[in-house]
Formats: structure tokens, C-alpha cells, sequence
């Protein structure tokens, strides 16, 4: 993790030290050889500004803001932490396994969903919350938009990390899951991303039996990779 962000001062060095490129008034950003567009880089009072999240990203990181605290925080890509809320209201896995489990079928729904013989729609509807299907399940849907309207192929996932975030009005626990998944798109210039998403689970009531249902969903990152990455483990 050391040596990802000496490499991130390296490249804010190198562009102040002027080996950045002009093109069109402008500047142009580059990052292990990768042109960005739109990078948003500037020259001011002779020192060069480059946007924080977007050279983190490239590099493999993944950058969070915390709005209570006004902080920002840089995680690096293969640190090997998983714990992305920090705290300890979702002990353990084995007593959520109900609620881990309809994030895992709506994953299996997800990925299954890309396959031209199969129908995912019927399965996306038995974990989705009432709310969910009655705003329009489509939505959820990968080729439609809100899911992933960039998503080609899902090619491997992992859960990472869970927590309660509060009570409906019964007073059951509501929660949140997060999953990180990897995310091909085909074609002659196959591109790679590894996604970061919380889903909020919830507790439905039907036919006097309690069901985990997904309400919600929330983008926490997403990073750009240079290549097709490995399996989770």
C-alpha cells in the first residue's frame, strides 16, 4: 500500500516539476503511461492541480468521504482490508447468514442476467423489496440503468462487509452489505472495473412469514483497472 500512493506524490512531483503536457491551453494528464480525459488538471501560480479521487482511482485506490467529519479518506487497492464501515454492529457472518443470502441471489441474478436464455427479471422480483418492484423493477435491471448501465459481465464477487444501520417501524434491524465485484466489458477494447456497492436489506412481512428483501442500493466506488483482474477468493 506504501509504494500505490509514494507512487500517487510521485505523479503530483512529476507534474509540478513540469513534465506535464499542454494541449489546447490545457493540460494534459497522464498516469502509468493512460491518457485522462477530462482530468479536470490545471496550472495555477506555477504549480499544477490535479483532482484527488480521479489519480487515487486510477492507481487502484479508492477514495470515500465522510460529510459528518469532513474527511477524506484514501484506501489502497490489495491492502487486503475489507472492513469498510469500521465498526462492530455487524459482528459476524454466521448469525446474518439469512440476510447475506438474498444479497447473494440477487448476485446470482445479476450475473445470470447478461445470458440471452435466461430470464432474470422473476428472480430479481423474489429478492427485491415491495417499495422496490412497485417503483419500477426495471430499474434494477443491468441493461436499463440503475444496476449498472456501463455493466457488460460480472465476473466474479465478493461480500465484504455488513452492518446495521437503524429499525423500521416495527422495530426490526435494517442493514447494509457490501459487495465488491469485478466487471468485464467485452469487445475489442475490453475494459475492466472493480465495483464497490452497498444494498440496504430490509424485513417483509407475507403471508405471516418474515422474508429479507433488498431496498436499496448506493454507489461507494468505483476503480478503473489496466487489467482483466483475478477471482476473489
Amino acid at each position: 500500500m506504501k509504494k500505490k500512493w509514494i507512487a500517487i506524490l510521485c505523479v503530483v512531483c512529476s507534474l509540478a516539476t513540469g513534465t506535464a503536457v499542454y494541449a489546447a491551453g490545457q493540460l494534459s494528464l497522464k498516469i502509468n503511461g493512460v491518457t485522462v480525459k477530462d482530468s479536470g488538471a490545471y496550472l495555477r501560480d506555477d504549480r499544477v492541480y490535479v483532482p484527488l479521487r480521479i489519480v487515487s482511482e486510477q492507481l487502484g485506490g479508492e477514495v470515500a468521504w465522510n460529510s459528518a467529519k469532513k474527511e477524506v479518506s484514501i484506501a489502497g487497492a490489495g491492502s487486503g482490508a475489507v472492513d469498510i464501515w469500521k465498526d462492530d454492529s455487524f459482528p459476524g457472518y454466521i448469525q446474518y447468514n439469512s440476510v447475506i443470502n438474498v444479497v447473494n441471489r440477487y448476485m446470482a441474478a445479476l450475473q445470470g442476467a447478461f445470458s440471452s436464455s435466461y430470464d432474470a427479471d422473476e428472480d430479481f422480483k423474489l429478492v427485491l423489496s415491495a417499495q422496490a418492484i412497485q417503483d419500477d423493477v426495471r430499474v434494477w435491471h443491468p441493461f436499463s440503468g440503475m444496476v449498472g448501465s456501463s455493466m457488460r459481465s460480472i465476473s466474479s464477487y465478493k461480500i465484504i462487509d455488513g452492518r446495521t444501520v437503524g429499525k423500521d417501524a416495527a422495530n426490526r434491524p435494517i442493514y447494509e452489505v457490501a459487495v465488491r465485484y469485478n466487471v468485464i466489458n467485452p469487445g475489442d477494447d475490453s475494459t475492466y472495473k472493480q465495483v464497490t456497492k452497498a444494498y440496504t436489506v430490509i424485513t417483509e412481512v407475507i403471508n405471516n412469514q418474515l422474508f429479507y428483501k433488498i431496498d436499496q442500493e448506493r454507489l461507494l466506488s468505483t476503480v478503473k483497472l489496466n487489467q482483466e483482474p483475478s477471482p476473489f477468493k
